[in-house]
């Protein structure tokens, strides 16, 4: 999919990188592993605005212009430790 819009020239964010060196990927999905969790969701927020920022992209005048390094950078929650019951087979 990202050969293919490269080709076509649009632009896309490949957050592949961001789960694959994560040190436990499958610790960022809902306990169904279909949806991300609170981290998982962070991790995707963290990569778009990093992102915006290296394109040089600001808010819309409607939302107001934020510089990027002004940006609020999300706060993950602690979570419990898992059990080794917790974990996926």
């Amino acid at each position: 999919v990202v050969a293919a819009a490269a080709s076509l020239g649009i632009d896309v964010l490949d957050l592949e990188p961001a789960f694959s060196t994560h040190r436990d990927p499958l610790s960022l999905f809902d306990e169904g592993r279909v949806h991300y969790n609170a981290d998982g969701y962070a991790l995707v927020a963290d990569s778009v605005s990093a992102a915006a920022a290296r394109m040089g992209l600001k808010r819309s005048k409607m939302a107001g212009t934020v510089p990027a390094d002004k940006w609020i950078k999300v706060q993950r929650p602690s979570l419990p430790a898992k059990k080794d019951s917790d974990s996926a087979p």
